[in-house]
């Protein structure tokens, strides 16, 4: 079986060119964990996700060595100021958070076991694009592999 014969053929996504704002939107309404990001042609060139939004939140130190850090408490934190942040960033175009995960994209004609081999390694959700365009064409869910084997 093929990747393609199971993926998500209308994935939701967002464009290079829309706001960290617009994003943020699509990943609470959609409860998605995942974005896809497209061009204006369709050409697939990573990834918007929550550790885009984390990275908002979050104090820089934080992220580069967490061990150095073990307790945050001394961050300010409240629901007020993290929305500040949130709103700081809304303006930021998408393509400065964009982010190619550590998996390089699958193809529509990859085996199954290679899509779960790459779920299993980098995540729950990647994108699928097509080898000759990389336009993205769907992605690959582990829920995607999960219903195809019920």
């Amino acid at each position: 079986m093929k990747i393609g014969e199971i993926m998500n053929r209308a994935p939701v996504s967002v464009r290079m060119d829309q706001t960290f704002g617009e994003a943020f939107r699509v990943l609470v309404e959609t409860g998605h964990k995942f974005l896809p990001v497209v061009d204006a042609e369709g050409v697939y060139h990573g990834n918007f996700d929550l550790k885009d939004v984390w990275g908002v939140l979050l104090p820089k130190a934080a992220r580069l060595d967490r061990k150095s850090i073990e307790n945050l408490a001394f961050v300010p934190s409240s629901l007020e100021k993290m929305k500040d942040k949130l709103a700081d960033a809304s303006g930021d175009l998408v393509e400065k958070y964009v982010t190619r995960s550590d998996a390089p994209p699958l193809a529509p004609e990859s085996p199954v076991i290679q899509g779960i081999l790459m779920l299993d390694e980098c995540g729950e959700t990647l994108a699928v694009v097509d080898a000759n365009t990389h336009k993205l064409v769907g992605i690959l869910s582990a829920t995607d592999v999960l219903n195809a084997l019920r």
